[in-house]
């Protein structure tokens, strides 16, 4: 399953496969509409992707709900397109507390995604996020 590790709170639950096009994955973050603090994050996995496709970002939803706003995004299972020479492979956000791989691409044959890597980049989004830092990995030479 590579980067896509998944932690529960008690046994994991047993999860069927995955169909065509079936929401695999769902996240949302609801955030205080005035302040946009973050009142807490919701994850379901659903169902499990056979390898090799894996939860690919498919539609993101933007809603008010309560004095809520909530940022949805839903995954199905589906192949990695291919990474382009200049697109990252893989994005690692770093919080005090927490971290997140995102893997976006898969890498053209000869080549891999590392998930430790000497050559990771800061992202120029760095300069939004006061308490954290996201790296961008490129695609690397298998030697």
């Amino acid at each position: 399953m590579g980067s896509q590790q998944y932690k529960f709170c008690g046994p994991s639950p047993r999860l069927p496969m995955c169909k065509r096009s079936e929401p695999a994955y769902t996240h949302a973050i609801f955030f205080d509409q005035s302040t946009y603090d973050i009142l807490g994050i919701m994850a379901n996995l659903h169902c499990l992707c056979l390898p090799p496709r894996t939860h690919v970002f498919h539609e993101s939803t933007d809603d008010v709900i309560e004095n809520m706003h909530v940022l949805g995004t839903t995954h199905t299972c589906s192949l990695l397109p291919f990474c382009d020479f200049e697109s990252p492979c893989k994005e690692i956000s770093l919080a005090r507390t927490s971290s997140i791989v995102t893997t976006n691409c898969q890498c053209r044959k000869g080549f891999v995604c590392p998930t430790l890597s000497t050559e990771a980049s800061p992202n120029n989004l760095n300069e939004n996020f006061a308490n954290g830092k996201v790296f961008s990995i490129l695609c690397q030479p298998w030697y």
